[in-house]
């Protein structure tokens, strides 16, 4: 891993796979357009280093949110 401090970014697990930050979105995406040992390689390096993909996080938070959101609106609705 590269030595800065923090967790590591899609530019790290390229740079250790030896592949593009494209790849490594494609992988994180399950596109169908990367070579299986490719797809291994960076899934390998993604799990050694505890990634974990924010845009994935930011996703499930939103749906949280809109949810939550969504719930109130009813709850208020019916209290009248």
């Amino acid at each position: 891993m590269p030595s800065k401090q923090g967790p590591p970014t899609l530019a790290d697990v390229a740079a250790l796979a030896g592949v593009s930050i494209a790849t490594v979105s494609k992988v994180l995406n399950r596109r169908a357009d990367v070579g299986p040992g490719t797809r291994a390689r960076v899934q390998s390096i993604l799990q050694q280093h505890d990634y974990v993909d924010a845009g994935a996080t930011r996703s499930v938070l939103a749906m949280t949110a809109d949810h939550s959101a969504a719930r109130r609106k009813w709850v208020c609705s019916t209290d009248s």
